[in-house]
């Protein structure tokens, strides 16, 4: 009988809002909740991105995967694209990503 060892990663969210405000301390000083706010709009799915390449890609985490819903996975692989502005033709993506600046 085989074993398998099940990985209990924390809910990506909660996680990085933190990480944000904490490193945009350490290189600028102060960061007022306003401008946190921004920068967490503005760069959240591209640490998300980063974050889920490094588990599943890298580490080979596979279990990672199960953390997030199929429009969440949806989003995470449009990233990419989004990333290097290509024009979506799906409205939903088009008012999601175009929000982003």
């Amino acid at each position: 009988m085989a074993v398998f060892e099940t990985l209990i990663v924390e809910p990506v969210a909660e996680n990085f809002k933190k990480t944000i405000k904490e490193v945009k301390e350490q290189e600028g000083g102060t960061v007022s909740e306003e401008n946190n706010v921004q920068v967490n709009d503005d760069n959240y799915d591209l640490i998300v991105l980063d974050k889920f390449y490094d588990e599943v890609i890298n580490k080979g985490n596979e279990a990672y995967l199960y953390n997030f819903l199929s429009s969440e996975l949806a989003i995470i692989g449009n990233t990419l694209y989004a990333r290097n502005a290509y024009k979506f033709k799906k409205k939903e993506y088009q008012k999601y990503f175009g929000e982003k600046s």
